[in-house]
């Protein structure tokens, strides 16, 4: 039996989110933080894996945002830990730009 095509919903436009930054969105129901970086645009569960603080406001670092509440940070790739901190992945979501418009995958 065939998977179904994943379901991605538009969340912003590419021009509302400059190179560097991050926001949160509604994804169903779910927050995802979206991050806009020289690499690409990568989407993580916005709630930290360790202390439930938002990644969205996190530092970001080259491919990794540290949560401001404890210091663990996270591969925006993966969603792995990164740095002295381990803790669980945060929880990737595939994004993509369609006519100009950010797409997270709502799952």
């Amino acid at each position: 039996m065939d998977s179904p095509e994943p379901k991605f919903v538009p969340v912003a436009r590419l021009a509302d989110l400059p190179l560097g930054s991050a926001r949160a969105f509604e994804v169903g129901r779910k927050l995802v933080a979206v991050f806009h970086t020289a690499e690409g645009l990568f989407a993580l569960d916005d709630h930290c894996p360790h202390s439930g603080g938002p990644l969205s406001e996190g530092d970001l670092r080259s491919d990794v945002v540290t949560c401001r509440w404890h210091g663990a940070g996270f591969r925006l790739s993966t969603g792995r830990s990164a740095g002295a901190m381990r803790c669980k992945p945060a929880t990737c979501f595939s994004v993509r730009v369609h006519d100009g418009w950010i797409e997270v995958e709502e799952r």
